[in-house]
């Protein structure tokens, strides 16, 4: 729901501020809405801003004297073309940042230069109650924004996660599988101040075991994974990768209909997961159509909601943009069996 409402904010023109826990990938879904809408996406971190990146350093000009301001490139761009400027983690400023950028919010004014027309604007704050160097807005200024709080919905970061290679995949048939493992911000400042779990974390992990997977490393990358999403999940991580042995994707497409599925949501996750990144590496209409039989299957079995999943996957491409290489369509079966859930993400009428 928090997605549907920053669009709607952002259509509206009303400035937003998205309230959550750090590490739940608050800049990234913005990013995504930002292309969503055509706008360009300029982020800002409010915490290290000081008062003259906003509002410019004074200086006087050659021909008159007169005093002018020169302002950071950020500046230049959301005054000159229409961007979502995403300030982030605003409620961690120091006072004067925060007065000046709280002038953004209400009166579209970046020191003395107004946003263009077209710019919009969010931002982030974390809770005081989860973060000690958070503060409080100012009532008057939290008056004048549309508020949302809460995290994005998972099977976003889990589909985002899909694309990012196999070990990408890993990690998201392991947070399919066992939700708990994520957004566990500690009670803490002290725990929060070592590794744990968030979905900022665990995309920094599958970079680390991807790394060790492509250098014959994995088992030492499986143990770095400890030690940035937590030495408990990390383990727990890493007997679930041991174990997993799943097969060769190339194998599984080579007979989509009668190929021995593993047993278990989270390997069968990764397995289906792997397939489609074949695919979409291979980029034909027959490994497309293989990949199909697949999801064909899933449509009739116990694990429909995998392939519900996967289709949409499959469909978007490799580069997320729907292109479909030459003489390869849908299955009847395919669309007629996963029709709800390709309306529902918008790929239908």
């Amino acid at each position: 729901m928090s997605v549907e409402v920053l669009s709607l904010a952002i259509q509206s023109n009303v400035p937003a501020v998205w309230w959550g826990i750090p590490g739940v990938g608050k800049t990234a879904l913005c990013a995504n809405l930002a292309a969503q809408n055509g706008l360009a996406f300029i982020s800002v971190s409010a915490a290290y801003l000081d008062p003259s990146d906003v509002a410019g350093i004074p200086f006087p000009a050659k021909e008159d004297g007169l005093i002018q301001r020169r302002h950071d490139s950020w500046v230049d761009a959301v005054c000159s073309q229409p961007c979502l400027l995403l300030i982030d983690e605003l409620n961690r400023a120091s006072r004067p940042v925060m007065n000046a950028l709280l002038r953004v919010l209400q009166e579209r004014l970046v020191g003395d230069r107004p946003l263009h027309s077209g710019t919009r604007l969010i931002a982030t704050a974390n809770p005081p109650s989860t973060d000690r160097t958070a503060t409080d807005l100012p009532s008057a200024a939290a008056n004048r924004c549309l508020h949302v709080e809460g995290v994005p919905p998972l099977d976003l970061w889990v589909e985002f996660m899909v694309s990012q290679g196999e070990a990408g995949s890993l990690v998201a048939a392991f947070i399919k599988a066992r939700p708990q493992a994520i957004d566990q911000m500690p009670a803490t400042p002290t725990e929060a101040g070592r590794a744990w779990a968030s979905r900022r974390s665990w995309h920094n992990a599958a970079r680390i075991l991807q790394a060790g997977m492509d250098t014959n490393q994995r088992d030492l990358a499986l143990v770095a994974v400890g030690g940035v999403v937590g030495e408990g999940i990390g383990l727990e991580f890493a007997t679930f990768v041991q174990s997993a042995d799943l097969p060769n994707p190339a194998d599984v497409l080579a007979d989509p209909m009668g190929f021995r599925l593993p047993v278990g949501i989270d390997k069968l996750f990764a397995t289906v997961g792997a397939c489609v990144q074949l695919a979409h590496k291979d980029f034909t209409a027959e490994r497309y159509r293989q990949c199909n039989a697949l999801l064909d299957r899933l449509a009739t079995s116990q694990w429909r909601d995998v392939g519900a999943f996967y289709v949409q996957r499959l469909l978007k491409g490799p580069e997320q943009n729907s292109r479909l290489p030459a003489g390869f369509m849908l299955s009847t079966a395919s669309a007629s069996a996963y029709m709800a859930t390709l309306k529902a993400a918008g790929m239908v009428k």
